[in-house]
């Protein structure tokens, strides 16, 4: 069962929660445990906190991200788009390291201008 709550991006900036990627001035509903003030209540026993589902893969870009910022660089190029992405969120969400989220940003971007140049070119 997911617990939504309500993010308002109060910035000029495009902000990134989970899967969403939420426009200056708008609000999304994300899942709360993504939320940037996100607290599990501390009255509440452990057992009613819920157990947040971590997948093996964020397990596995936990992993990558305790390296230092040139293994994650190094291991960028070998990732799938869905993984990459997700590589970025779980870092802005952790230590937000701005040549990790800036390297992220630019293979996605350079992915996504081939992808459209290979369409171009086919049409």
């Amino acid at each position: 069962m997911s617990n939504l709550v309500p993010f308002t991006n109060e910035t000029d900036r495009f902000v990134t929660v989970g899967l969403f990627t939420i426009p200056p001035g708008q609000t999304r509903s994300v899942e709360a445990f993504l939320h940037p003030d996100y607290s599990a209540p501390a009255d509440a026993p452990v057992e009613e906190q819920g157990d947040v589902d971590v997948s093996e893969l964020d397990l596995a870009m936990q992993l990558l991200l305790d390296g230092n910022v040139d293994s994650v660089l190094a291991a960028m190029a070998d990732l799938p788009d869905e993984e990459l992405e997700r590589l970025g969120e779980l870092e802005q969400l952790g230590k937000s390291r701005k040549g990790v989220l800036g390297a992220v940003a630019e293979h996605l971007l350079n992915r996504a201008g081939a992808a459209n140049k290979d369409k171009a070119e086919g049409q």
